[in-house]
This record gives C-alpha cells, sequence and structure tokens, in this order.
C-alpha cells in the first residue's frame, strides 16, 4: 500500500482516473483472486468478413503481441459482432494511407476529423479513448501553459500524428520530426530537442523503458481528443455494429477491466 499511496501523491490530474482503475484492479483481485483480467464476453461465431487492421501506435497501446489497450478494445468489438480480424503495427504515418488505398481495411483510433484527409476512410463512431497530448521535458520549464509555451524551445514530435505535426509547426520555436518513439526520446535525452510532444501513455511507458529519471512531464495538457477506428469505406456498413460493441464493452464493465490490464502495469512502475 506504500507505494500505491507514493504513486497517487506524484501522479497529476490527467492520471488520476487511472488511478480509480487501479482501484477497480484491486477490486478484482479481492474478488476473483490472482488470476482476475479482462474477461471477454464470448466470442460470437465469424459471420461476417475478416477485416485486416493497420495500428500506427505504440506501447502500451498497440505492440506486436497484440495485447496494449487500443489492440485489445479492437479485438473484443470484432469478437463481439463476429467479424474476423488480423492486426500488424506500421509506422504512424502510413496506417491511413494504407486503409484509404484499400491495402488495409481499417486503422486507429484517431482523430475524429482524420477522414478529411482520406476520403475513403469512414468513422466508426464511439471513442475507443481520450487521447491526451503533454509535453516531456529535461529543462526547467517556466510558467508552462501549453500549446503558446512552445515558442522558447526546439520541440520534437513523432512523423505522422497530425495534431502534434501541425501545432509544433505553429506554436514551436523550431520543430523536429522523427520517426520512432525510442528515438524521440534519446533526441530528449541527448540535449538535441528541448521538448518532446507526445500522448501521454506513450510518452510515460518510453520514460520508464529508458530509466530517464531527469525526464518530467510538463502540466498541463496541451490537447485532449477523443479518438477513433476507421474502415474502409467499403465496409462502412459494419461501422455502426462495432461502434455498438464498444459501447456495450464500456456498459458492461469489459471496458474497464481491459483497461486495468493494459495500463495498470505502468502505474504500479512509479
Amino acid at each position: 500500500m506504500e507505494g500505491f499511496f507514493r504513486a497517487l501523491a506524484i501522479l497529476d490530474r490527467g492520471i488520476m482516473r487511472a488511478v480509480t482503475l487501479a482501484a477497480l484492479a484491486v477490486g478484482l483481485t479481492l474478488v476473483s483472486g490472482p488470476q482476475a483480467g479482462p474477461v471477454p464476453a464470448h466470442a460470437e461465431p465469424q459471420t461476417g468478413p475478416h477485416l485486416h487492421f493497420a495500428s500506427g501506435h505504440n506501447p502500451p497501446l498497440s505492440n506486436d503481441q497484440q495485447t496494449g489497450f487500443n489492440d485489445l478494445i479492437l479485438k473484443e468489438a470484432l469478437r463481439r459482432t463476429g467479424i474476423g480480424l488480423s492486426l500488424r503495427r506500421v509506422p504512424t504515418g502510413r496506417a491511413g494511407p494504407l486503409v484509404n488505398a484499400g491495402t488495409e481495411d481499417g486503422c486507429g483510433p484517431r482523430i475524429l476529423g482524420f477522414s478529411k484527409a482520406f476520403p475513403e476512410l469512414v468513422v466508426v463512431d464511439e471513442p475507443v479513448i481520450t487521447f491526451e497530448f503533454v509535453a516531456f521535458s529535461r529543462k526547467q520549464v517556466m510558467s508552462f501553459n501549453g500549446w503558446d509555451s512552445l515558442g522558447e524551445y526546439t520541440v520534437g514530435h513523432l512523423t505522422g500524428s497530425v495534431i502534434l505535426e501541425r501545432n509544433a509547426k505553429r506554436h514551436a520555436g523550431a520543430a523536429i520530426s522523427v520517426q520512432s518513439v525510442p528515438q524521440l526520446f534519446e533526441m530528449l535525452e541527448r540535449g538535441r530537442i528541448d521538448i518532446a510532444i507526445i500522448e501521454r501513455w506513450t510518452g510515460l511507458h518510453e520514460v520508464k523503458k529508458q530509466g530517464l529519471r531527469d525526464v518530467r512531464m510538463l502540466s498541463p495538457d496541451l490537447a485532449r481528443k477523443p479518438m477513433y477506428f476507421f474502415l474502409n469505406r467499403k465496409f462502412a456498413p459494419l461501422a455502426p455494429r462495432i461502434a455498438q460493441a464498444i459501447r456495450e464493452m464500456k456498459q458492461d464493465g469489459t471496458y474497464d477491466r481491459l483497461m486495468v490490464h493494459a495500463l495498470n502495469p505502468l502505474l504500479a512502475e512509479f
């Protein structure tokens, strides 16, 4: 318990919701024993098509083992609708073009306006997760207050993240685009950039993975955006069914259990 309260003391308001889920995890263990975890609903027989999804996200949201939070939500939603799934990871900026061209059948989660750049995409109209875009720095940043505070700094971001690319160019003193999360934080550690901007969970995961004890997350958040899955237009009739499955997962507790399973281990590292 001492470790839990130490974690609670250092988490800012943006992560407090995850602490609530950590408490849920404790409750699941007390009720069901140490093996308690995500308990998927009974899988429906595959009656629909087999979809090929491209994920442009990184751990702990998506990984090669398909145990990231986004991966688990997608797999469970498609199980419930009787749709088969093949899932592969691609660079952040590649998923949209692949689905727009019909090479892949779906991608995401991405911001609601993502399809403006890719007209062959249709949205699955239920948010998968709310992304909190934040800044990480090794320097003391005085009076940090969002995008407008980036003007004096060299800022790094991932290639293909539309909201980060657009705002870095608009607000940063200089903006540098990189291809991978490890590269982004290596540049921050070496002083090649002053600030790294990225989705909160992805950044926290990488800071812990690399053991960057002198890197801290700045507050407040830069932006908060609900994120959605997208399908190629030829699969548009499936979008309402998948959206309804995600809603039902939120209502029956499956969504929270999957979040605890995928993200709670990161909290344990604080």
